[in-house]
C-alpha cells in the first residue's frame, strides 16, 4: 500500500525557541512551517550527531499525537545531515494520517530523495491514539545505511514495518546529523509528541544466545539488544563485533555453527587459512547464566561450544586465540572428533596474557585441551613474545 506523495516545502528550523507551541511535555509544532529540531547547533547551523562514528544507532519518536493536523495530515520524522561540508541527505519517515480511514495511518520509511522503500498500513481504528517510530540504522563497510523502521502501539512491542528493512542507494556519511519533526508543506494544525533520542548501541559489551538464531537484523531480542548490532546467535559473530578490549557474553545453549574463514593466524587480519573461533583482538569472552551473571565455578558452566568442521591445515581447533590480552571464562569447550581425524587443540593459543577460568576443556584424547605456543620468539634476542598466562580453576581431560 503505496500513496503518492506530497513534497516537502520549506521549513523553518529552530531549536529551543522559535516555531513551537509552548508547552513543556510533550513538544508540538505548528502548521506547515514549523519544524521542530533536535541535536542542532543553532548558532552555527548545523547537526550535532555523528552516525557515521562506527557504532549502529537507534532514533525514537513517541507519544505522537496527530489528531490535530490538518490539511493532507502528513508529518514526518526527518535524520538529517545538516551543515557546512555535509551532504544535506535526508532519511523521512512519513505519517500519512487516517489515510485508510480513521485510525488507519499509512507509515512510510524512505530513502534519500524521498524515495519509498518500506511501508506499513493499518486499517481503520487500529491506531486510535498515540503511537512510536523507531529508526535503527547501520553504516555498512561500503558506506550505504542499512535501515530498519519500526511502530510500537500502545501496550505493544516494536514491530517491523510491514516492507521489512532496507539498505541505501547511495553512501553517504552522516557526520553532522540532526533530527527535525515537522508537518508536510500540504497540512496544518498542530502536531505534538515528546522530543526524539538518539541512542548509539554500545559495542563494548555484546550478547550472544544460541534461541536468537533465525532473528530478522535489528530487531531488539531484549531491552537495548539489537539483533546483528550487539546481539547474536553465534559467537564468532560477537567477537568481530565487538571493541577491542569489551566483552561478549555468552547466555546458556549451543554453539557449534562458528565460521571465521580466510584469516591469517599470524597477523590476525585477513589471509588464506580458516578456523571454527578465531580471536584477533584483546577481549573477554565469558560464558553468563540466563540472568547475564558471569559463570565463576566450572561445575556451573551451561554454554557448550564445539567445532562445526575440521578446518584442516594443522587448524581444527574449537578456539584459537591470536591476541594478546584475551580472556575466557566459564564455557564448556570440546574438540573435534568426527570424521575419523583426532582433535588437534580444543583451545590453542599463540598471545601473551591469556587468561582461562572456570571453563571445562575436553581434549577428546587427541593432542591437547589446552595447547600454548610461542611462534613470535624471537632467536636473535632470545626473547619471548608471550610473558605471562594466567590458566585457574579448570577442568581440563582427555588431552
Amino acid at each position: 500500500m503505496l500513496a503518492v506523495f506530497v513534497g516537502l516545502g520549506p521549513m523553518t528550523q529552530w531549536s529551543d525557541g522559535g516555531n513551537r507551541v509552548a508547552f513543556a511535555s510533550p513538544d508540538c509544532v505548528n502548521g506547515a512551517s514549523g519544524l521542530a529540531a533536535y541535536y542542532f547547533d543553532v548558532a552555527n547551523n548545523k547537526g550535532t550527531l555523528n552516525l557515521s562514528n562506527g557504532q549502529p544507532w537507534v532514533i525514537t519518536l513517541t507519544d505522537i499525537d496527530g489528531s490535530l493536523v490538518t490539511g493532507n495530515r502528513v508529518y514526518h520524522l526527518l535524520i538529517q545531515d545538516h551543515g557546512t561540508g555535509s551532504g544535506w541527505e535526508t532519511l523521512p519517515t512519513q505519517t500519512h494520517h487516517d489515510f485508510y480511514g480513521a485510525g488507519g495511518h499509512l507509515l512510510q520509511s524512505d530513502d534519500n530523495g524521498w524515495t519509498v522503500r518500506s511501508s506499513h498500513g493499518f486499517n481503520p481504528g487500529d491506531v486510535p491514539g498515540t503511537y512510536d517510530l523507531r529508526v535503527v540504522m547501520s553504516q555498512r563497510a561500503d558506506d550505504k545505511w542499512d535501515i530498519s523502521p519500526y511502530f510500537r502501539l500502545p501496550g505493544g512491542d516494536w514491530t517491523l514495518f510491514y516492507d521489512g528493512s532496507w539498505v541505501t542507494a547511495a553512501a553517504f556519511d552522516l557526520t553532522k546529523t540532526r533530527v527535525a519533526v515537522g508537518i508536510d508543506a500540504g497540512g496544518g494544525g498542530t502536531l505534538c509528541f515528546t522530543a526524539p533520542t538518539a541512542d548509539g548501541v554500545d559495542l563494548s559489551n555484546v550478547y550472544v544466545d544460541d534461541d536468537w538464531a533465525g532473528t530478522d537484523p535489528n530487531v531488539e531480542v531484549e531491552s537495548g539488544k539489537f539483533f546483528g548490532l550487539n546481539a547474536f546467535a553465534a559467537i564468532q559473530d560477537g567477537i568481530d563485533a565487538v571493541t577491542t578490549g569489551g566483552t561478549v557474553d555468552v547466555y546458556p545453549g549451543t554453539y557449534n555453527q562458528d565460521e571465521a574463514n580466510d584469516r591469517d593466524p599470524d597477523t590476525g587480519g585477513a589471509g588464506s587459512s580458516d578456523f571454527n573461533i578465531f580471536v584477533n583482538k584483546a577481549l573477554t569472552i565469558q560464558g553468563v547464566d540466563d540472568s547475564g551473571a558471569p559463570i565463576t565455578d566450572y561445575d556451573d558452566v551451561a554454554a557448550y561450544v564445539s567445532p562445526k568442521r575440521n578446518t584442516g591445515g594443522g587448524h581444527t581447533d574449537t578456539i584459537f586465540v591470536q591476541a594478546d590480552d584475551v580472556t575466557i571464562t566459564g564455557l564448556d569447550v570440546t574438540g573435534w572428533t568426527d570424521e575419523g581425524y583426532e582433535n588437534n587443540k580444543t583451545l590453542e593459543s599463540i598471545g601473551d596474557n591469556l587468561t582461562v577460568k572456570y571453563n571445562q576443556l575436553h581434549g577428546m584424547d587427541g593432542a591437547a585441551a589446552l595447547y600454548m605456543y610461542d611462534p613470535h620468539f624471537d632467536p636473535d634476542t632470545d626473547t619471548s613474545h608471550v610473558q605471562s598466562y594466567l590458566v585457574e580453576a579448570n577442568l581440563l581431560d582427555g588431552g
